[in-house]
């Protein structure tokens, strides 16, 4: 079952806000951090064809490319 851009995005965004806290980061730098990958997120998901909505994840990957 493919999974989609969101949820493949979601998944990992929140292993790596888990990954910052176990590493004993300040609250501040997790906040600073995760308000930078939301920005990046946003950015690719509407620069990309990935709302196009491809059929697997490694199509969803591979449509992230620089502009």
């Amino acid at each position: 079952m493919p999974v989609s851009c969101e949820e493949q995005f979601e998944r990992r965004y929140e292993a790596h806000l888990k990954h910052l806290r176990l590493k004993g980061l300040q609250p501040k730098a997790i906040e600073a951090d995760a308000r930078a990958v939301r920005t990046v997120g946003a950015y690719f998901r509407s620069a990309t064809a990935c709302s196009s909505s491809p059929s697997t994840a490694s199509d969803c990957a591979s449509a992230r490319v620089w502009r």
